[in-house]
């Protein structure tokens, strides 16, 4: 029996910090020929920086049938084709009103609500559409890293309080909802029933800061 012949290539990663692009890949037979690759998309897109910058589209190609646009805020630039996230996420008008369920519970009381990305919006404002306090995101631009770490860990500490209080009300009502079948989507609503409920045991009312 012939064994297929598996798919071997070198590649070679840059992420240039000059505002060229946020992520380059060059590819080829070898080494050196994925660095030029590199090095090649490098100068294409830098020239378009020095023509005047990108022209950003949240489509890869505007001419492609079926084609879907980026919705998490990554774009592509209409002249050299780089890759950046440049634009906003778009959350699906609506979407915060769909039901809440457990997954998003354990990741509210996590402080994903606090990111700036598609779902952490949509965390944020399913949330408080629902009667969740969840503390304002905070605003980390340009803070070092230990005051961001310090920050982040006392946001967290809020949400989990939050969703600790709505939790203990609303338990029943939310697993009576659950439209989770088999699989592995019981295995991760199990995980995050127990995630929550173990919120709860470590913490009483007294336990979080003020």
């Amino acid at each position: 029996m012939l064994q297929k012949k598996s798919y071997e290539t070198a590649f070679f990663e840059a992420f240039p910090n000059d505002g060229s692009a946020g992520f380059i890949r060059g590819e080829g037979k070898t080494l050196e020929e994925a660095e030029g690759a590199a090095f090649g998309s490098w100068q294409k897109y830098r020239k378009c920086i020095e023509a005047g910058g990108h022209y950003w589209g949240r489509l890869r190609e505007r001419k492609a049938k079926n084609a879907k646009s980026y919705l998490n805020g990554g774009c592509f630039c209409r002249g050299c084709g780089s890759f950046q996230t440049a634009m906003k996420p778009i959350v699906r008008l609506g979407k915060w009103r769909d039901p809440l369920t457990e997954l998003d519970l354990d990741s509210i009381s996590s402080g994903y609500a606090g990111t700036n990305d598609q779902y952490g919006r949509t965390l944020f404002l399913k949330g408080r559409a629902a009667g969740i306090n969840i503390p304002p995101p905070p605003n980390l631009n340009g803070l070092p890293k230990d005051k961001i770490r310090e920050i982040s860990a006392m946001y967290q500490i809020g949400c989990e309080k939050a969703v600790k209080d709505f939790w203990v009300e609303n338990r029943e009502r939310i697993l009576s909802k659950s439209q989770t079948t088999g699989g592995i989507g019981l295995l991760l609503s199990d995980i995050c029933i127990r995630s929550l409920d173990n919120l709860v045991s470590r913490n009483t009312q007294n336990n979080f800061p003020t």
